[in-house]
């Protein structure tokens, strides 16, 4: 899993959302936690299903991880959104798009293609988007069982100061713990390990 931080984070326990840091969009109820969260399904379009964080972010050398469980191949976008209102992919300034069991990067609705990394279902996997300090980010992987984190995507997009995290879903099921930001601690230019 992913580790500590000291400056946002949730393992999601228990079995209520903490209100106080996220922004719901579920009006279908495929959103449930219970020590973690599980996404039972999606409405097939992309702004009924969708979890932000309340809290803005402003850039900094900032990374969000999280760690990712599909259960059925499910289409869902998680990342770093801009900070106005709504729940498009389109907002995602820089999101890990799980399509099925394939990986793509799409930032601002964009894709930027696949990454050439598969995902099977019902493992764990740990993604992590790390912001560079004034321009773009980069983008790791790895199984929950490793300690090697993969960069599958370095980005010079965006100079976006003010960023939320969180996903928004499209279909099937998946289920996600342990996210976390907090100020980068590891040699990006490297393989990105703490």
């Amino acid at each position: 899993g992913v580790r500590c931080t000291n400056y946002f984070g949730d393992r999601f326990q228990g079995t209520t959302i903490d209100n106080a840091k996220w922004s719901e969009n579920d009006a279908n109820d495929y959103i449930a936690q219970n020590n973690k969260l599980y996404i039972s399904g999606g409405n097939n379009d992309w702004v009924s299903c969708a979890l932000v964080s309340n809290q803005t972010f402003t850039r900094a050398d900032y990374m969000l991880e999280f760690t990712y469980k599909p259960i059925n191949q499910p289409y869902t976008m998680l990342g770093f959104k801009d900070a106005s209102g709504g729940y498009s992919y389109t907002k995602f300034i820089y999101a890990i798009y799980c399509a099925g069991n394939n990986i793509y990067i799409y930032e601002d609705g964009t894709n930027r293609g696949a990454v050439g990394y598969t995902m099977t279902n019902n493992n764990r996997y740990d993604l992590r988007i790390a912001l560079n300090s004034t321009q773009g980010a980069k983008y790791y992987l790895k199984p929950d069982t490793s300690d090697i984190w993969t960069q599958i995507y370095n980005s010079t997009y965006s100079t976006e100061g003010s960023l939320k995290a969180g996903f928004t879903h499209y279909v099937r099921s998946f289920e996600l713990d342990d996210i976390f930001i907090d100020k980068k601690s590891f040699d990006s230019e490297n393989d990105g390990s703490d």
